[in-house]
């Protein structure tokens, strides 16, 4: 198990700005949580600073000289609990804030004389200096406007508070306007002025987990005992416990949100991924793995932890739609349940990021106060057609066994002998490969007909099945279908900047045509406009030929808004051996935020870590399906396809 080095920091009583009255209460139940969930010997660094032992200069110090103790292997937890803020962005940083504005939490001694918050660029440089030591790094912020914090962006924009709940959200600093000589020195060296020029933004690797988006407010409310606690804290805290040690990150903030969600309006708590981090990462360590669908109770209501965007399917007039087993945490073995369902359950109603669930007659087996892991029993449509044949007729038989039950289908494939557009499975000689629907071998996809190559082989389509669900995956009728624009823009060698008044490729026959001038491949940039009159969550795939799928771009547009993919233009190179190379862009938008990491894979038979025991398969978030039956009034995609060439 690795060591956690943490840094809890609770602010109640402010000198020069109003109190907040549940952040101590709240990060003290943190601590609890941690030291009854941490036992090991040395398992534990902890330091903790409440109140008036939280200042400016005591917080930095504590990433510095406490966090910074933390080595490769370990994990270095930053929480805070306390006033979050906005200030303007020094002239140099303009460029890297929507608005020009900076996200801040603010220390308890933050504008006294010449004492300032600790801004955005601030806090991402001392993350960037305990990243550095090898350690994992984890930052949780319980203050508003805190989901940017860690990161550029963000606009700083005012927002009304309601009736329901106290804003842990301070004014923006008033007096002396901060030079770039104001700011931690470094900060200064990681955002130097002449790097971010060259077009070099730096990304410390860290999963940054907020109270909210970062034009949101943290809420207080009342408890008993009074007088108040923080809604994302508390919910922190029961879900660690309902999860136990085999959550994730992205476990953890599926939860979470559930429960935010019931409490408090206007608040979405979110996660960011940096770097080299990854929220499918075990929190704090954990002991087990990731398990993809999680079944959580709130507001009265099961809630599957997958929705439109993820492909789930709702009844379509009664009929059809996606139904679940229910099991408890740790039973499921390479994504097969170990033991009998607890009860079953069938989706009654989709929303972008996740979907209602009806439990069936055994419902009393289930506590509300308990997470559940969940495996797809059927669906409506087949995910991904599959053609089984060859001579070997026990081969085929066996094949067709792995893949698709007696039964000829499963969640995520349906066998489909014959189906021009199936994937086909040729097996002989005691061998099986596999090839795609236009016939081509896939490299590295022939098996032996053994438990082992089986497992490699239901693998390989679980993997092509989420990636063709991602591809196809749209919102019929939708009206933000093609309102967010993918455009593909040439720069020049050694540009890094784009000329004024650019304009992007024109997509012809088979979309955008790149060419390799020589032996020097094609530079582009990618910009996103929303054409819209609506503020849209977005999330940009590339899919490629090799069927990986990568986030290209995660954040929001504004109505009418155009941002860069990337601070600077990318090269397009083909890999070693091909002279074409095809990448299939995809793009979803919605009015509701939405976990972009879920669809994320690695390149078809990528170097695996340790080999697939047999009978198992890869835990998938969702069946992939062609149409979805939801309000498709909320969420819209845009695809558009690349091809470069020698």
């Amino acid at each position: 198990m690795p060591r956690i080095h943490a840094l809890l920091v609770g602010i109640n009583e402010y000198t020069a700005i109003s109190p907040l009255h549940g952040c101590v209460a709240d990060i003290e139940s943190v601590e609890a949580l941690l030291r009854s969930r941490i036992t090991a010997p040395d398992g534990l660094a902890l330091q903790v600073l409440r109140n008036a032992e939280a200042t400016r200069a005591a917080i930095i110090a504590g990433f510095t000289a406490h966090l910074g103790q933390a080595g490769p292997g370990d994990i270095a937890l930053f929480y805070f609990c306390g006033h979050g803020s906005d200030e303007a962005s020094p002239e140099e940083w303009r460029g890297l804030a929507i608005g020009g504005r900076n996200q801040t939490i603010v220390p308890v001694d933050a504008r006294v004389g010449d004492t300032f918050d600790i801004a955005d660029k601030e806090l991402s440089a001392l993350i960037h200096g305990v990243a550095a030591t090898g350690a994992q790094v984890v930052v949780v912020l319980d203050s508003c406007h805190s989901g940017d914090a860690t990161r550029s962006g963000g606009d700083g924009a005012a927002v009304a508070v309601g009736d329901n709940g106290v804003p842990r959200m301070t004014a923006a600093a008033t007096g002396r306007t901060r030079t770039l000589a104001d700011y931690h020195e470094a900060a200064r060296t990681l955002y130097d002025p002449a790097l971010l020029a060259s077009g070099q933004q730096p990304a410390p690797a860290h999963i940054a987990i907020a109270a909210c988006r970062d034009d949101q407010l943290a809420k207080e409310f009342p408890v008993s005992p009074p007088p108040r606690r923080g809604v994302f804290t508390m919910a922190f805290v029961e879900a660690v416990t309902a999860l136990g040690p085999t959550a994730t990150y992205a476990d953890l903030i599926t939860v979470i949100r559930a429960r935010v969600r019931a409490n408090a309006k206007d608040q979405v708590p979110n996660i960011t991924v940096s770097g080299t981090a990854s929220a499918a990462t075990l929190f704090l360590g954990g002991t087990a793995g990731r398990i993809e669908l999680t079944l959580d109770h709130a507001d009265g209501t099961w809630w599957l932890s997958s929705g439109a965007i993820d492909g789930i399917v709702a009844p379509a007039g009664g009929a059809g739609g996606t139904t679940i087993d229910i099991h408890p945490r740790g039973s499921l073995v390479g994504g097969r349940p170990s033991v009998s369902p607890l009860a079953t359950g069938t989706v009654t109603s989709v929303d972008v990021h996740r979907s209602a669930i009806t439990v069936g007659g055994s419902a009393a087996a289930l506590d509300t106060g308990t997470q559940y892991h969940c495996t797809i029993s059927a669906m409506t449509p087949p995910a991904l057609q599959v053609t089984v044949a060859g001579p070997d007729t026990a081969g085929v038989a066996a094949v067709r066994s792995a893949l698709t039950g007696a039964a000829g289908r499963s969640a995520l494939v349906e066998r489909a002998d014959g189906h021009p557009t199936a994937v086909t499975v040729q097996v002989e000689g005691g061998t099986a490969r596999l090839h795609g629907a236009d016939g081509t071998p896939l490299s590295g996809a022939e098996v032996a007909v053994d438990a082992t190559g089986l497992a490699r082989l239901t693998n390989a389509c679980t993997h092509l099945a989420r990636w063709h669900g991602t591809r196809d995956r749209s919102a019929p009728g939708s009206t933000f279908n093609d309102t967010v624009l993918i455009e593909v823009l040439p720069a020049l060698p050694g540009e890094t900047t784009l000329r004024a008044g650019q304009a992007p490729l024109e997509p012809g026959l088979e979309g955008i045509a790149l060419s390799y001038a020589g032996d020097a491949p094609p530079r582009v940039q990618f910009r996103l406009r929303n054409t819209s009159n609506a503020r849209l969550y977005v999330a940009l795939y590339d899919l490629t030929d090799r069927f990986a799928c990568r986030v290209m771009f995660d954040g929001w547009l504004a109505a009418g808004d155009i941002r860069q993919v990337y601070a600077k233009p990318t090269t397009i190179s083909i890999p070693e051996g091909r002279e074409t190379c095809v990448d299939l862009l995809k793009l979803f938008a919605a009015k509701d935020d939405f976990l972009p990491h879920t669809l994320l894979l690695p390149d078809l038979f990528a170097p695996e870590s340790k080999p697939p025991k047999p009978g198992s398969t890869l835990a998938t978030r969702a069946p992939f399906t062609l149409r979805v039956a939801t309000d498709t009034s909320v969420w819209g995609t845009t695809m558009l396809r690349m091809v470069t060439r020698r």
